[in-house]
């Protein structure tokens, strides 16, 4: 999608705009679409439809069962969604001067160099002892040992001298995982849950990395 609205915005959303109609508010044509983009091979329909989906579906999630396949539910929204077009066409002035990287985190993480700032935003680490944390958005999950992947690759990318800012849960096993960062645990309202008994705040805890300032030379007053 980002791709397409880089390179054709007009035509990308014109195409997206043809599906925010009454005639596509409805269990049965989004059960439909979402049908049409598991089984599309042709990018710029999967990317037009999936901006559709995103819309129209459970509050926005995006999640993928293990065969790789988008299965998020219908939204019922009351209303018909509103077509994203200022949204839509401030992100494509945007994309002209951004690179889009699709894959694992290690590969872009590995690129943070002096001058970058990584935000990292995972899917979250159990939130109480013996609870289950979604972590289902791709065919594959996200492990513990993916949540120590990344804190030490944002460690190494500091050191690279990136800044580095990281959001999870915020628990005694998270706290302990950032160790050494500077920490801010601030309030969040989950908008997830099915139930919206369910949606209540909860601790979330941002953690910053940042590189050290260069050393003064005493000689000459500039940094070594």
């Amino acid at each position: 999608m980002y791709e397409m609205l880089r390179d054709a915005p007009s035509d990308y959303i014109d195409g997206a705009r043809t599906l925010f109609t009454d005639s596509m508010h409805s269990q049965h044509a989004y059960l439909d679409a979402r049908c049409k983009f598991n089984g599309s091979t042709d990018l710029r329909e999967r990317a037009v439809l999936f901006l559709y989906l995103n819309k129209f579906n459970f509050n926005g999630l995006f999640r993928m069962n293990r065969s790789g396949e988008y299965n998020v539910p219908y939204g019922h929204p009351k209303t018909l969604p509103a077509f994203p077009d200022a949204q839509l066409q401030a992100m494509a002035e945007r994309l002209k001067s951004a690179t889009i990287l699709h894959g694992d985190f290690r590969v872009p993480m590995a690129m943070a160099a002096t001058g970058d700032v990584v935000y990292c935003d995972p899917p979250y680490a159990d939130a109480t002892p013996g609870a289950r944390s979604f972590v289902g958005y791709t065919s594959t999950g996200f492990t513990i040992n993916d949540q120590i992947d990344l804190v030490t690759l944002a460690r190494d990318a500091c050191a690279r001298g990136a800044t580095v800012v990281l959001s999870n849960h915020d628990t005694n096993w998270v706290r302990d995982l950032y160790a050494g960062m500077e920490l801010h645990s601030v309030d969040v309202r989950r908008s997830i849950a099915a139930n919206a008994t369910r949606r209540t705040q909860a601790g979330e805890l941002i953690a910053v990395l940042r590189p050290p300032s260069p050393k003064l030379n005493e000689d000459d007053g500039l940094p070594n």
